[in-house]
C-alpha cells in the first residue's frame, strides 16, 4: 500500500530529468511523515479511544512533516489535488492498521 502512495505522489515528478533523485528525497520526507503519524496516532489513541479523533490530532502534531512533503512536492510539480489524495489513503493505512 504504501508503494501505491509513493506513486500517487511521484507521479507529478516522473517528467523531471532528476526523477531518481527526486524519488529518494521524496520517500524520505514521505517515510518521516508516515512515521510522525504513525508514532503519534498511537500515541493519541491511548489517551482516545474514538479512532477518527486521535487520527486528526496526529495529522496537527505533524504538520512540520506534511509542510515539508508538501512544499517540496508543490516544488516539483505535483498538484495540490494528487497530495490531498495522498494524505485520505495516509489516513486509511494507519486507521486499518496497514
Amino acid at each position: 500500500m504504501r508503494t501505491i502512495l509513493a506513486l500517487c505522489l511521484l507521479a507529478g515528478l516522473a517528467a523531471s530529468a532528476s526523477a531518481k533523485s527526486t524519488a529518494d528525497i521524496v520517500k524520505r520526507k514521505q517515510d518521516a511523515w508516515m512515521c510522525c503519524l504513525k508514532e503519534s496516532y498511537g500515541v493519541n489513541h491511548k489517551r482516545n479511544p474514538d479512532r477518527n479523533a486521535a487520527m486528526e490530532m496526529a495529522f496537527r502534531a505533524c504538520t512540520t512533516e506534511e509542510d515539508d512533503l508538501w512544499n517540496y512536492s508543490a516544488q516539483s510539480g505535483v498538484p495540490r489535488s494528487s497530495f490531498m489524495s495522498l494524505k485520505s489513503a495516509m489516513k486509511q493505512v494507519i486507521l486499518e492498521g496497514k
